[in-house]
């Protein structure tokens, strides 16, 4: 219910006019947001005593903005309501602390000059881009000050960026579909403009969500809010269960009763007509204390009067007989009860009043026997009982009388007259008792003001040396208690004591006055250092120095923080300061917060003992701030699923692989199902080059003894005289020249020495490759894998380098044309390896089938030369088989922690009976980190130096392996690391 609809509502109670909301409702509603109201205008009212007017400003403008929600409450009908509660037993509410709200009206009429801290404030929230608390400000600023057009465009601005910041956050929702969207309405509507989005799309998409939330929860809510009013009225809260019918109503009305409520009508009606039983007793009982209070009016004007000259004259109290008399009869006819402290004081009020009409009738009787009274005057002096029991019964009532005045001299004289002059009127029951009592009220009262002399002496000591034995609340008690002793006093014995009190209480308050500006020049010292500490803690930083740095934090401000527990002002700081020590304190817990969250998740962490355990905590960590919760957020951010992290391990996080291998446990080198034209074309093209299979080399000294090297169609044919005969061709000198044959004849007769005609390296390594073993005789199936031969062409020791670089190139066009689990090849990491960096040179380097012809080795020739040095002896039949066994491992294994490091470095190994490969997140510099295998430890190793740098809170993680299998793994990915370059260098 808005504050309009609830002061509507009370008018039209007011008025007679019909009201949809219960009274009691109303009633419970109106005093709840009175005292709200009232809280805060009492902060304000403080704080503005205090000199903080900028922060009463702020306080007074957080919404809901009290000076609009008290002139609200202020509605003009606040005592008339007061009556109508209080005739119909409602709670009253109290009114509007009216003197706080014009002093703050009055603040904000003055406006702020052009150098106010106010603007300071806001200057500095704009610097660190802190738009609430600059909206704030500014908006306070605007207020104070409507003619400064720079503020109110400022406020403009910063209620559009919060307006497109809200409708930001209000798509986001409504694309995700999130909860939170009735949160993010709230920020649109928060940001005001309403002209500004009430007619977009998104606005009119959310509105229409969030009537049917509200559908939904107000069908939902139904049944609960009668539900509670129903347990509530068995508990008799019926003013609670009163508010529950009521928010069931106004939900029944607004949005109705769906097929799924039915049966809530009946059992409305049924707690409506209990609530009207309760009304009707609540509205009787409060008539019943109206009476009894207007009857208590009687009895205080009866009280007054006796005292004075007036006395209770016949007009006075002839009216006031039959007042009495007809409030009773009401009272009675009503089953009023009377509270016995009420009873004896209206019974004697009317027997008084009675007593002075019947004076009034009686005293022309009087007159009538007045020769008979005095016979019996003179009747009780012939009688000596008679006349004792007379004086008797009027010192006693003297002694009561004095005892009622707190007369403790005329007590004590008239004891002691009694006593010493009257003994004999003792033997009479009733003085006796009297003198009795009044001694022991002498007693009493001669108690307390010893009591009050000794706590004065103490005082008046403690003062002479300024209070210095006595810390501020026990002064400030001891003086308290001290005027509660002299109060008690009876007046005729109170002077002197309350003079001394006083001398003491203006000592006293100097000195707490004094003490009090001691404490705030040290708070707000305090503030500042504080302030500079929380601003220079690094949140990059490690979170035990955040610790560190706070520790001194309770020493410093605990003892300003008890001062605001005390109960007086002049006990506390003064209210702008207490704001300043209860900020910092809060920003301080606020860090210390932070820090004992990381410790704990910290703690966590170091403490788990499986792998999702350590994933857990690392996750609860990274929610935390400084630099643990940094590095935890790099672990989950790198820490892959088991099946990627099995991937990673073996097949370099191929997952196709690993699903592969799951399948295929393989013992022999696998090939294609089928051969496609491709392949046979690759094969055709190295079996029908010429340049590759069918040169010969031919060398021979002339006669002149020079060294002649040429080609050769195949051998050439040697005559009779030891000479050769047949189509030569010179090397080439460029790779872009063919050879040219022509017909020889190598005489001997002509001085010519042969020395070899022999098959060319590249013509011996292609007749040994054995290129018709690949495929079966129809050219459809493969009988052997390619890979082999891969292997066979980097381990021949004669082939040149090129010449080999272009075979392998053809070779790989095999592998290419399939996929690389058809060759199994994912089984196979060096070799892979080896492929990814043979396509790098190959663009450096091009390549044809007669570059190794070339007369002149070409200078790029060099890397091949460099390439095939460093991969001979391979075995890709080997290899496979090893990583074969591998996978056969680590697909059904399960990935255990083997051990942690921690934030500082330092590595925790668990205790294994075997020994484990290590894989951990590692730091490769540049920012990028990532999972690696890091080195293996045996078995019950308490110490591991990781072969990378390892980050810190990684886990480190293994699976249980063969150890074969670990140290062939291990050597895969440290070939890896070594073979591939780092992407980062230039």
């Amino acid at each position: 219910m808005t504050l309009i609809e609830l002061t509507d509502s009370i008018r039209a109670l007011l008025d007679g006019r019909p009201c949809s909301v219960a009274a009691e409702v109303l009633a419970l509603e109106y005093a709840k947001q009175c005292r709200e109201v009232n809280e805060r205008l009492g902060k304000i009212g403080l704080m503005l005593e205090g000199g903080g007017e900028i922060q009463a400003l702020q306080l007074a403008e957080q919404p809901p903005r009290v000076v609009d929600a008290a002139l609200g409450l202020s509605f003009g009908g606040e005592s008339a309501w007061q009556d109508f509660c209080r005739n119909h037993g409602h709670e009253v509410a109290p009114l509007v602390d009216v003197r706080t709200l014009e002093a703050l009206l009055a603040m904000q009429g003055k406006g702020l000059a052009s150098n106010h801290p106010l603007y300071r404030d806001y200057r500095a929230a704009v610097s660190s881009r802190d738009d609430e608390r600059a909206h704030g400000l500014i908006r306070i600023i605007a207020k104070m000050n409507p003619g400064d057009e720079n503020a109110v465009k400022e406020l403009k601005r910063l209620q559009r960026k919060a307006l497109q910041a809200a409708l930001t956050h209000l798509r986001a929702n409504l694309e995700s579909g999130d909860d939170p969207l009735l949160a993010a309405m709230d920020q649109v509507e928060a940001a005001g403009m309403a002209e500004d989005y009430e007619q977009s799309p998104e606005w009119k998409q959310a509105v229409g969500v969030r009537n049917r939330v509200r559908l939904t929860a107000a069908r939902l809510r139904m049944p609960d809010a009668l539900q509670q009013a129903e347990e509530n009225l068995k508990l008799g809260e019926w003013r609670q269960a009163a508010v529950l019918h009521g928010e069931y109503a106004i939900l029944a009305s607004t949005y109705g009763l769906g097929d799924a409520q039915a049966g809530l009508e009946e059992r409305a009606r049924r707690i409506e007509i209990e609530l009207e039983q309760h009304r009707t007793e609540a509205e009787r009982v409060a008539k019943c204390r109206h009476l009894i209070k207007e009857m208590e009016g009687i009895a205080d004007d009866v009280e007054t009067r006796m005292v004075t000259p007036l006395g209770l004259s016949t007009d006075f109290a002839g009216p006031l007989v039959e007042d009495l008399a007809r409030k009773l009869r009401l009272l009675e006819s009503m089953r009023g009860e009377f509270p016995n402290s009420s009873r004896m004081r209206i019974e004697a009020a009317r027997g008084q009043l009675t007593q002075a009409v019947e004076r009034a009738e009686r005293s022309k009787r009087f007159r009538l026997v007045g020769g008979l009274a005095t016979a019996v005057v003179f009747l009780l002096a012939a009688t000596g009982t008679g006349v004792l029991a007379f004086r008797a019964s009027g010192e006693a009532d003297s002694l009561v009388s004095l005892r009622d005045k707190q007369s403790a001299s005329g007590v004590r004289d008239l004891v002691k007259r009694i006593k010493n002059e009257e003994s004999i009127l003792l033997k009479l029951p009733r003085l006796a008792t009297e003198v009795a009592q009044s001694s022991q009220w002498l007693m009493a009262v001669d108690a307390n003001r010893l009591l009050v002399d000794r706590e004065l002496e103490a005082l008046e000591l403690a003062r002479r040396a300024d209070f210095e034995a006595l810390l501020s609340p026990d002064l400030f008690d001891r003086l308290e208690e001290t005027g509660a002793l002299v109060s008690k006093l009876p007046p005729d014995l109170a002077a002197e004591a309350s003079s001394r009190l006083t001398v003491l209480r203006n000592d006293g308050e100097r000195v707490l006055l004094k003490r009090q500006e001691e404490n705030d020049k040290l708070a707000r010292a305090i503030c500042p250092k504080w302030s500079g500490i929380l601003e220079a803690i690094p949140l990059d930083g490690p979170a035990a120095e955040a610790g560190r740095l706070l520790e001194p934090a309770a020493a410093d401000l605990v003892p300003f923080l008890k001062l605001a527990s005390l109960k007086h002002p002049l006990l506390q700081l003064p209210v702008s300061t207490a704001s300043l020590i209860a900020d910092i304190d809060s920003r301080i817990r606020q860090m210390q917060d932070r820090v004992e969250a990381s410790n704990r998740a910290l703690a966590l962490l170091e403490g788990a003992e499986t792998a999702p355990a350590y994933h857990d905590a690392a996750a609860q960590l990274a929610n935390c701030s400084f630099r643990e919760g940094a590095a935890a957020q790099r672990i989950i951010d790198t820490w892959p699923d088991d099946e990627r992290l099995k991937a990673f391990l073996v097949f370099r996080g191929d997952l196709v692989a690993l699903k592969a291998a799951a399948n295929d446990m393989v013992g022999v080198m696998p090939v294609p199902e089928a051969a496609v034209a491709q392949d046979r074309e690759v094969i055709s093209t190295l079996s029908s080059s010429d340049v590759l299979n069918s040169l010969w080399g031919v060398e021979w000294k002339n006669s002149k003894g020079v060294h002649l090297k040429c080609l050769s169609q195949g051998a050439l044919v040697r005559d009779v005289n030891g000479g050769l005969k047949g189509k030569v061709a010179n090397y080439p000198k460029l790779t872009s020249e063919s050879l040219k044959f022509f017909d020889a004849d190598i005489a001997t007769y002509d001085g010519n020495v042969v020395l070899s005609n022999q098959p060319t390296e590249t013509a011996a390594m292609m007749a040994r490759l054995g290129l018709k073993s690949l495929l079966d005789d129809t050219g459809t199936k493969f009988k052997s894998s390619v890979l082999p031969l891969l292997d066979f062409v980097s381990n021949d020791p004669k082939a040149k380098p090129v010449a080999k670089a272009y075979v392998w190139r053809q070779l790989l066009r095999l592998v290419r044309n399939h996929k690389k689990e058809e060759w199994g090849l994912h089984y196979c990491p060096d070799l892979m390896d080896d492929i990814r960096q043979f396509e790098e040179l190959e663009s450096k380097a091009p390549l044809t089938d007669s570059t190794w012809l070339l007369e002149k080795t070409p200078d790029d020739a060099s890397i091949w030369e460099q390439y095939f040095s460093t991969r001979a002896k391979r075995s890709s039949f080997s290899e496979l088989r090893k990583t074969h066994a591998a996978a056969a491992a680590v697909i059904p294994g399960s990935v255990d922690l083997a051990g942690h490091v921690n934030a500082d470095g330092t590595v925790v190994l668990r205790p294994s009976a075997v020994g484990r490969l290590l894989l951990a997140v590692c730091d490769l510099g540049d920012g990028v980190h990532e999972l690696k295998v890091c080195g293996m430890i045996d078995a019950r190793a308490t110490q591991f130096t990781p072969m990378l740098k390892v980050s810190p809170l990684s886990p480190l993680l293994a699976i249980n392996l063969p150890e074969d299998s670990q140290k062939f793994l291990l050597a895969i990915h440290r070939n890896s690391a070594e073979k591939t370059p780092n992407p980062k260098q230039p």
